[in-house]
């Protein structure tokens, strides 16, 4: 089940894949961001690799309709939307209009929050 959901990986995060990582079935978080409104929800989470000490970005499929238990969250480090956000290249089009006609002359630029920093990046 692992190797099919490389498929859902862009292509660009496929080396981060190179080492075995213990099968995650079921978490229950409430940093845990779904992919989609259906009973089975894909999520992206950091793993640590405890070996090298590398981090790399996983996709785990939950399935709500099965009463698999809980399995240890040894190795995450997060759980996150940002990925699903960050490739969606239409909303940040919008978002980068929106700022252009908002910003007509040089600023500074604060950014407080927990996001990646794309929208102080484009003002």
């Amino acid at each position: 089940p692992f190797m099919s959901l490389l498929s859902l990986v862009p292509k660009t995060f496929l080396p981060f894949f190179s080492f075995r990582c213990r099968p995650v079935t079921r978490l229950r978080s409430v940093a845990a961001r779904t992919m989609s409104s259906q009973s089975s929800q894909r999520v992206f989470q950091l793993k640590q690799d405890p070996l090298t000490g590398n981090s790399e970005w996983i996709v785990i499929e939950e399935n709500d309709q099965t009463g698999a238990p809980e399995t240890s969250t040894d190795g995450l480090l997060a759980t996150t939307s940002y990925l699903d956000m960050l490739n969606d290249s239409r909303r940040n089009r919008a978002y980068r209009l929106a700022i252009e006609k908002t910003i007509t002359e040089p600023c500074h630029v604060l950014d407080i929050g927990a996001g990646t920093g794309l929208l102080s990046m484009m003002a």
